[in-house]
């Protein structure tokens, strides 16, 4: 029976931490951005573009200055506003995120070797990380292409929210039949330049539709996607027309989710917490826990394209 449970929370914490650093950990959170943040709800800030006022530009010659109005002989209002610094309106909004819990928990029976099992070796400790990490990809996926979003629109300091819909305009569909070809590439890229897109550009697509995207396209093969953490170590990742492709056997065949990577926010509330302690009413067996609490929000519509592959 486990008596030491500060030695076991010793070791399970260090091999959670060692687990979540693994190469098999989630991919998609490297693709994302990060936001700290607390509380039972937080707003998550941006900037919307259309609804602020452009800068202005002027020939300095006629730019109005305090000299030429004191030349006025009878100066209006007009003259006197025509002299001051201009404000221009921005357009702040914020995006709601509230923590959504994401935990594991294993019992183990009184009589089992529990310390020899704290390890990043054992079965039972990577099956449970692998899950942590399959509720973290659900949870950016579906955060990334939810259909609506709550933000506070219009007053930097307000909390009423309303739903704002993913705009038509980011909806993208194929323009062949059963595949992505190359011409979709450079269609989708060009939307996102339009917005001014200077982040690194990622597309998900389930296996499914990568090997179609493959098989139809005869310059494309498995190199050309990001399927390992290496490649953020070297600070080079395979594209095709800037655009950085990753297969995930969570996304829907059919739907491909385009993004720049600060559009998307892993809001972290709480990281990875590990715990390991006695159940004296369960036999005394001992239970492991983790849990984190995240939410994962679109934070720039414009800069997130929604994919359909053409059905018929």
């Amino acid at each position: 029976m486990l008596t030491d449970f500060k030695l076991a929370h010793s070791m399970f914490s260090d091999t959670v931490r060692e687990l979540a650093g693994a190469q098999d950990r989630s991919l998609l959170k490297e693709l994302v951005g990060y936001e700290k943040v607390e509380g039972e709800i937080a707003y998550l800030p941006s900037i919307d573009d259309a609804s602020s006022d452009e800068a202005t530009v002027t020939d300095a010659k006629s730019t109005k200055t305090r000299k030429t109005y004191e030349a006025i002989e009878t100066p209006a209002l007009a003259d006197w506003i025509g002299i001051q610094t201009p404000h221009m309106a921005v357009g702040k909004q914020k995006t709601t995120v509230t923590p959504k819990v994401i935990e594991w928990g294993h019992s183990f029976g009184k009589n089992e070797k529990v310390l020899d099992k704290l390890t990043s070796q054992d079965r039972v400790m990577r099956s449970g990380m692998k899950k942590i990490f399959k509720q973290e990809d659900l949870l950016i996926i579906g955060g990334m292409s939810a259909a609506s979003v709550a933000r506070v629109v219009g007053t930097a300091n307000g909390t009423t929210t309303s739903n704002v819909a993913l705009p038509a305009s980011q909806a993208f569909e194929t323009a062949n039949v059963g595949y992505l070809s190359f011409a979709d590439c450079t269609t989708i890229m060009k939307l996102l330049e339009d917005q001014y897109v200077t982040d690194p550009v990622f597309c998900l697509m389930s296996p499914t539709d990568k090997k179609l995207f493959i098989d139809n396209n005869e310059k494309i093969n498995d190199t050309d996607f990001v399927n390992s953490h290496e490649y953020f170590h070297s600070g080079k990742l395979p594209d095709v027309y800037g655009i950085h492709f990753v297969s995930h056997p969570l996304v829907t065949p059919g739907t491909l989710h385009v993004w720049a990577k600060e559009a998307i926010i892993w809001a972290d509330f709480q990281g990875l917490d590990p715990n390991i302690g006695p159940a004296p009413t369960q036999r005394f067996s001992a239970i492991a826990h983790m849990d984190e609490l995240a939410d994962v929000k679109r934070n720039d519509d414009l800069k997130y394209i929604k994919v359909t592959i053409k059905a018929s």
